[in-house]
């Protein structure tokens, strides 16, 4: 059994190539067991491409279109993507490894049962999007919205989410041991007792969940 990972935890960042270097330009489509390595991506337009077992390895993507996308079997490591539109995209049953998302749009993304490992996102808008059953193994989520989405079943043990909007989140099912939620907005977060046990919370947040369940604060 894996352990998790501390709020405090040491994330191994991406190795992409820098800009100029590599590959350049947009890519005009996606093949079935494609290999796209170093590689910088600078706007293109993606949107509804399908393909099987692609795979992404010492990638940067920036301003990129990947809306609605369905890959399975997506293998992607080493990436930073900045300001792409992910919107609706189905990368279920991915895996993704040292990955920087950086002000993407992953509203209604599925990435459900997917493996994230040294995952980071940063102020992106992942507006109801899915990860259930997903499994995170160092993971940092900051400033991103989160409102809906849903983790149930996730393994999201020492993930931290700073400062992001979790309202109407669902966490039903989660694995949150050492679960760092401080700093988040958590109004109508869908939660059971068992999953609140480890998780890390500030004081007012503790008091609101535990009114949540039932309990009288007085």
């Amino acid at each position: 059994m894996r352990k998790p990972k501390t709020g405090t935890a040491e994330i191994a960042p991406p190795e992409p190539p820098e800009v100029g270097a590599g590959a350049g330009g947009p890519l005009e489509t996606l093949e079935d067991e494609g290999f796209y390595a170093d590689r910088v991506l600078e706007g293109g337009d993606l949107s509804d491409a399908e393909a099987e077992a692609v795979r992404f390895e010492r990638v940067r993507m920036e301003g990129t279109r990947l809306a609605r996308t369905r890959l399975a079997r997506l293998v992607m490591a080493d990436a930073r993507l900045d300001s792409c539109d992910l919107a609706g995209i189905q990368w279920e049953k991915s895996y993704l490894r040292r990955v920087e998302w950086t002000g993407c749009r992953l509203v209604g993304a599925r990435l459900s049962r997917s493996e994230l490992h040294d995952a980071v996102l940063r102020e992106c808008n992942a507006e109801m999007a899915l990860f259930v059953s997903a499994t995170f193994v160092g993971a940092r989520l900051e400033r991103c919205n989160l409102r809906g989405a849903s983790f149930e079943g996730a393994d999201l043990r020492g993930v931290v989410f700073r400062d992001c909007d979790l309202r109407g989140a669902d966490l039903r099912g989660a694995r949150l041991r050492g679960t760092d939620v401080r700093g988040s907005e958590l109004e109508g977060v869908q939660i059971g007792a068992p999953e609140m046990a480890g998780l890390v919370v500030e004081p007012a947040q503790a008091v609101d969940l535990v009114v949540r369940l039932g309990v009288r604060v007085e």
